[in-house]
């Protein structure tokens, strides 16, 4: 995810890194939220328009608020927040089987440790113990 901060001036504004979970948002009445938390809204709309594939961008407006850094607590004024991602489908089946061959390779593997196996009728595998 990208995040754009825009500055009310642009001085120095380039070259500074944003870390979420150390950044603070001012708004104008006072209260302050984390920015983590505008990410958050953020990626929820992002799911909300599933829109898999698409670049999505969105302006968040921070009218008179300030962006404070808690390891340099000196206030910037911020005008808004630009975020832009785009939304990737994974795969989360982590359903597993094994087929036949697996099996074999596996009995294979054992037979070459020591250990010898019989197939019964009904197809399980059953240790010879010696």
């Amino acid at each position: 995810m990208g995040a754009t901060i825009e500055y009310a001036k642009e001085e120095g504004a380039d070259n500074e890194p944003i870390h979420i979970y150390q950044t603070t948002i001012e708004l104008s009445n006072g209260n302050r939220r984390p920015f983590a938390e505008f990410t958050t809204i953020f990626q929820d709309e992002l799911h909300t328009q599933n829109k898999i594939g698409d670049t999505i961008t969105k302006r968040y407006e921070v009218p008179d608020g300030s962006l404070i850094h808690t390891k340099n607590s000196t206030p910037r004024e911020i005008k808004g927040i630009i975020f832009k991602d785009v939304l990737n489908q994974t795969n989360t089946n982590t359903n597993r089987q094994f087929l036949l061959e697996d099996k074999v390779w596996l009995l294979m593997k054992s037979i070459f440790e020591g250990m010898t196996f019989s197939i019964t009728e009904a197809g399980l595998i059953v240790e010879n113990k010696k």
